[in-house]
């Protein structure tokens, strides 16, 4: 287990047995990390990630870090699934924005 939000209500992790990341909340039970972002109508801006991992939540649960494979380079992520308008594209900004600094750091 990685990351639990205040309430206990949504925790991310890694199931070793499995091989990869997932994500139990008390409305869905436990989905793979790729079935959550499918969930939350995310899947899209995924593509290209391979081994992605859920490193932590925040104190409300609705905001996830993490860090995977992304088009061969390990990049982090940060996304926040919540439909408010924009919540999506700074999703997006988030993902784009810690990928291109880890991977100026890297360099």
């Amino acid at each position: 287990m990685f990351g639990v939000s205040a309430d206990g209500a949504v925790v991310a992790g890694y199931a070793a047995s499995e091989g990869q990341s997932f994500v139990w909340d008390t409305t869905h039970d436990m989905r793979t990390l790729s079935q959550w972002f499918t969930d939350n109508g995310l899947a899209a801006y995924v593509a290209g990630w391979d081994a992605m991992v859920a490193t932590d939540l925040s104190y409300d649960g609705l905001t996830m870090v993490g860090y995977g494979l992304h088009n061969g380079s390990y990049e982090g992520w940060v996304v926040n699934p919540v439909p408010l308008p924009g919540a999506t594209l700074l999703g997006v900004l988030g993902l784009s924005v810690v990928g291109w600094r880890l991977r100026h750091k890297m360099d």
